[in-house]
Order: C-alpha cells, then structure tokens, then sequence
C-alpha cells in the first residue's frame, strides 16, 4: 500500500468514526456556537502536538505504522468530530429545531 493511499484510508475511517460518534452520542456535542468554535480551534492546534512525537515514533521498527495510529488518524478524528460539531451548532442557531420543517402561518 503505498503511503498516498494509507493517507485516504486514515482520512475516511476518521470521517467514519467521527460520524458515528456524532449520531450515537448526542447529548456529548457543544450546545452553543462559541464553545463549538471553541472546540474546533483548539482541535485544529492540538494535533500539532503530535508532530513532535513523530520522530520517536519512527524510530521502531514499524514507525510509520505507529505513527499513522498514534498520530496521524486522531488527527483525522479530531478534525472531522470538531467540524461536524461546528456545523451542527451553526444549524441549530441558523435552521431552529433539526430535522423539522418550520411551517409559517400565512
């Protein structure tokens, strides 16, 4: 497999996972805009953390490996779980109730 497509697959079983963690848990996302934005920015820069322990990690034997699954894929989660719930706040702020269709009276 060559890195290229180790990168997409890390890439859409983060998008997977955040998904299912946004549909199955709920009542665990950010309620306002601001602590969502919140959220986001700070999920954005953590994972610059991470570049920091890519150069032990590489030192095993299988360091790119490890580095995909300790690094690299949270990243990914991160970036998908914090953007889902941005959009969901801002849809509940723009739109009123989710998945309702607000009839006005005429």
């Amino acid at each position: 497999m060559s890195l290229a497509t180790l990168v997409w697959v890390c890439l859409v079983a983060a998008g997977v996972l955040a998904t299912w963690v946004i549909v199955r848990f709920p009542a665990r996302r950010p309620t306002s805009v601001s602590s969502a934005l919140l959220l986001f920015l700070v999920g954005q820069v953590a994972p610059t953390a991470g570049l920091a322990l890519l150069p032990a990690a590489l030192r095993f034997e299988r360091g790119a490996q490890f580095a995909f699954a300790a690094v690299v894929l949270p990243a990914f989660f991160v970036l998908w779980l914090t953007s889902g719930w941005l959009l969901l706040a801002i849809g509940d702020v723009v739109g009123g109730q989710r998945g309702r269709v607000v009839r006005r009276p005429r």
